[in-house]
Order: structure tokens, then C-alpha cells, then sequence
């Protein structure tokens, strides 16, 4: 049996209590996070749709600046990078096996480097946009989850860091804590999303 106990990037473990515990803080804390970026029209899709791009606010991924010519932007390149999701699998990342995460990677990568270029969309809204698309294999970057990969940083290359984040999130007794306190809240989020938000959470 895997013990369930969650590894961070950094090597050091939090217990199978800790990760529940801190999952369900967060939809106490922040429910409307849920409702109004992770839940509408969710789940794995290609066209990028207006709710798509109205949820990043709900993240905060544009910081700052304003959000209405990214948008723009991304709504007139709507058609390309619908070509870019749809050979990407809608599998989620804990059935996939060894020989899928690199292809699939590969994919992820690229699409997601195609995102990054179009202005006004830095990382953040790059991996938000993404994972609005594809939950099941879009790890989300934003400056907290960024100190716990700050010896992986990504570059102009999405790929390594994605497949980082995935060996993270698929080592046993992590995926095993993720799958756990999945249960608990009873959303439909993928182990990437939960991911997510234990490291934005527990940034050091």
C-alpha cells in the first residue's frame, strides 16, 4: 500500500491530513474561486468560448494590467489555438500511462507556447487560459507556484516545467493525497488543480 503522504518540490512532505485539511480551507475561504473559474462550462473543451476568457479575472491573471485587449487578442486567435487543443487528450493525467506523458507533454508544451505569444498574455494567463481548456493537463504558473519551481523555471520553453509538474503530481503517495482530498470537496477538479492550489497556499 502507497502511504499517503504529499512530496513538494522541494522534497519535503506534508501528511494526507494536512493536504484535506488545507483543500477544504480553501473552498471555505474562496468558494467563489470555484464558480466563477473552475466550474462554468468547465472541463476538457477545444473552442475557446467568451467564459473562457472572462474566468481569468476571477484568478487574477492579468494582474494589473487591463484585461480587454488580452482578451481581444485571444478571442481573434480563438480558431488557432482550438487546432492546437484538439490532438491533446481529455484523459486525465492519473490514467495516463508512461509512454502518453511524453506525447502528451510535447502537446501541452507547444500549445502552450503558442498561447504565451499572443499579447498581453504573460504566464499566468497563459496557464490559466489552458487549464480553462484542458484541466486535466494544464499545470497552473502563477508567482507563488513559481518559488516552489524556481530551480525549473520555465524559460521561453513550456514543456520541461510541465513535465516536472506532472512527475510531481504522479508520484504515488502525492497523486494518492490529491485523488483523497478531490473526494472531500466533491468538485470536479483535476489532481492539477488541487495541485495548485496546496503550492499557492504553502508558498515558503
Amino acid at each position: 500500500m502507497v502511504k499517503a503522504e504529499l512530496r513538494l518540490p522541494d522534497g519535503t512532505r506534508r501528511s494526507l491530513d494536512d493536504v484535506i485539511g488545507s483543500v477544504i480551507g480553501y473552498a471555505e475561504n474562496y468558494p467563489a474561486v470555484f464558480d466563477l473559474y473552475d466550474l462554468p462550462q468547465g472541463g476538457p473543451h477545444n473552442e475557446v468560448l467568451p467564459i473562457d476568457l472572462l474566468a481569468l479575472n476571477a484568478l487574477n491573471a492579468f494582474g494589473n494590467a487591463p484585461p480587454m485587449t488580452a482578451m481581444t487578442n485571444a478571442w481573434i486567435a480563438r480558431y488557432d489555438i482550438a487546432l492546437m487543443i484538439d490532438p491533446i487528450t481529455s484523459k486525465p493525467l492519473e490514467e495516463l500511462e508512461e509512454a502518453q506523458i511524453s506525447i502528451e507533454s510535447e502537446k501541452v508544451g507547444a500549445a502552450m507556447d503558442a498561447i504565451d505569444k499572443i499579447s498581453g498574455y504573460g504566464s499566468t494567463a497563459t496557464s490559466k487560459l489552458f487549464h480553462r481548456l484542458r484541466p486535466n493537463l494544464g499545470p497552473i504558473w502563477d508567482k507563488k507556484v513559481g518559488i516552489w519551481y524556481a530551480q525549473h523555471g520555465r524559460d521561453n520553453d513550456w514543456q520541461p516545467w510541465v513535465t516536472r509538474v506532472y512527475a510531481d503530481v504522479r508520484e504515488p503517495g502525492t497523486q494518492r493525497c490529491l485523488i483523497a482530498a478531490r473526494e472531500r470537496i466533491n468538485k470536479p477538479l483535476s489532481l492539477l488543480r488541487i495541485w495548485d492550489l496546496l503550492l499557492w497556499q504553502w508558498t515558503p
